[in-house]
């Protein structure tokens, strides 16, 4: 009795790295109440596991604010994008390839300070690069800094960073000279 226990242990074990075995969807809403960036921007934050050399896909969509995507690695590395496909403020796709394995935070949140409105977030982990995927690490990869132009439709940012996020966690925005710069990562 005790192998059979053994075994079915293991496998559980075994089960906590496991990744999605395809796309993970989710229906939310950035709204009064959720977090806010330093910088004033609802945001909603997941979790998704995955091992080194694995590729993470992320794709948030809206049709009620301008999509902004932020996904910080196990060991810290950020990447931020706002638009993905030039003139299309609606949807923003991310592709990295993992530097490391262990927990990445996926935030979902908007190109400007409280906006609103229903989105749909798809993520899926896979061993092989997705068709039209990223070519590198995102630990070799600059974080996309946001331009000083506004995507169709925005407004300027109002501060010196843009949407360069220092931390995800709250508080207050850094003054105007001591704004993140867009290659500053998030705490984890």
């Amino acid at each position: 009795m005790r192998p059979l226990l053994f075994l079915v242990l293991v496998g559980l074990l075994a089960g906590c790295n496991s990744t999605p075995s395809g796309p993970v969807t989710e229906q939310g809403s950035l709204e009064t109440g959720d977090g806010t960036l330093p910088t004033g921007e609802f945001r909603d934050t997941f979790e998704v596991t995955a091992n080194e050399g694995q590729w993470l896909s992320v794709t948030l969509s809206s049709d009620e604010f301008d999509p902004y995507l932020i996904v910080a690695e196990p060991g810290g590395e950020q990447s931020d994008l706002d638009d993905s496909t030039p003139g299309d403020t609606t949807s923003v796709t991310m592709v990295l390839r993992a530097a490391s394995s262990g927990s990445f935070r996926i935030v979902a949140t908007s190109f400007r300070p409280g906006a609103s409105g229903a989105y749909t977030l798809t993520y899926e982990v896979t061993d092989t690069e997705p068709a039209g995927g990223a070519t590198e690490s995102a630990a070799d990869a600059p974080a996309e800094a946001p331009s000083d132009e506004p995507a169709s439709g925005d407004a300027p940012a109002d501060d010196a960073g843009g949407n360069a996020i220092e931390e995800l966690d709250g508080g207050d925005a850094a003054p105007a000279d001591d704004a993140p710069k867009p290659d500053e990562t998030l705490d984890a």
